[in-house]
């Protein structure tokens, strides 16, 4: 449950800085629609792939851009919130983004800090 807070919430700032808050709340559920699989049982699996992303995607942009230029912005915004997703639960465990290219991927993001006279450094 934390994990689709943090997806809804991240989602909802990146729209608001491109669309209305009214549209914003709809397009941050994107966000969160890589987690459907975990309906499944089967939490991280083709959902969290950036290849069937951009492979689902591509027609569709393609085909906006060709007939409906005016939607063209929001299902790029859309995208962008999916891979946004995908990115934030690389940070967290093992993911397969680019699955069926590579196996698995994990971002190791480690700090560390001290207090001193001069203030916090983190490193």
């Amino acid at each position: 449950m934390p994990d689709l807070l943090a997806h809804y919430l991240s989602s909802y700032l990146v729209a608001q800085a491109f669309v209305k808050h009214r549209h914003a709340v709809l397009l941050a559920l994107v966000g969160v629609l890589a987690d459907l699989d975990a309906l499944l049982r089967i939490h991280r699996w083709v959902t969290h792939s950036l290849v069937v992303a951009f492979a689902l995607f591509t027609p569709v942009l393609l085909a906006l851009y060709l007939y409906k230029e005016k939607y063209l912005k929001i299902v790029l915004l859309a995208l962008l919130l999916y891979t946004l997703n995908i990115a934030l639960d690389t940070l967290t465990t093992l993911t397969p983004a680019l699955w069926p290219l590579a196996p698995q991927i994990r971002v190791i993001v480690e700090m560390t800090g001290a207090v001193g006279s001069k203030g916090l450094l983190l490193a």
